[in-house]
């Protein structure tokens, strides 16, 4: 794997704009989808994934949409945590029922399953191997019922847009740098692990929802 494409798709700076709130630009077309659309239909698939839930950490939780809509939906206590003080601030504005933290994933002051549901959404692509597996343990060490990540997932949609965002248009980042999943390489990577994986057909199969009973 490629992890210099990787770091290129988590530098702290790509992350602030992508989260900066700035009219008329696609980013922002896109957060105003997640915010009032996405956000649902991810919620819905995280829980038909996890079953009902009491207590809910999301690691790199961003401007909190999803997160928002599950604590509501379960009338569960929430935890988001993310690393920048821009998105974190955004979402105790927007969604003051969750507690936010702003934070380093790979360092958390949580007790071991201390939440029945631990998820991710758009997080993990963006970090070496090495990393990835830190982050399948992190996952796995605060769940007491069930983990759940969401990944870019190798279709020829995804790949056609991050081929046309990367090449054409020169971009480097979310939406260019991203790496790509699938059910076989998830197997062949993290062979200790017995994943529940599936493409979502509602985003024409460009993302992939992986999970486990830690």
């Amino acid at each position: 794997m490629n992890d210099k494409r990787n770091e290129e798709s988590n530098d702290p700076k790509i992350w602030a704009e992508y989260h900066a709130k700035r009219l008329g630009t696609p980013t922002h077309a896109l957060n105003v989808l997640k915010r009032s659309l996405v956000c649902e239909m991810f919620a819905n698939k995280i829980l038909q994934m996890s079953g009902p839930v009491s207590s809910v950490l999301e690691l790199g939780c961003g401007t909190g949409s999803v997160l928002n809509v599950i604590t509501k939906r379960m009338n569960a206590n929430a935890v988001g945590v993310d690393r920048d003080p821009g998105c974190i601030n955004t979402a105790q504005h927007d969604y003051p029922g969750v507690t936010y933290q702003q934070g380093d994933i790979f360092n958390l002051p949580f007790k071991d399953k201390s939440f029945d549901l631990v998820y991710s959404v758009g997080l993990f692509e963006h970090f070496s191997h090495e990393d990835q597996i830190r982050l399948l343990d992190i996952h796995a060490r605060y769940a007491k019922r069930y983990v759940v990540l969401m990944v870019p997932a190798d279709s020829w949609v995804m790949n056609s847009i991050l081929y046309f965002n990367k090449r054409i248009l020169q971009r480097s980042g979310t939406w260019a740098d991203e790496e790509v999943f699938s059910k076989r390489l998830l197997h062949d990577k993290f062979p200790d692990y017995e994943f529940n994986a599936q493409k979502d057909h509602r985003f024409a199969n460009m993302i992939l929802w992986f999970g486990w009973q830690p």
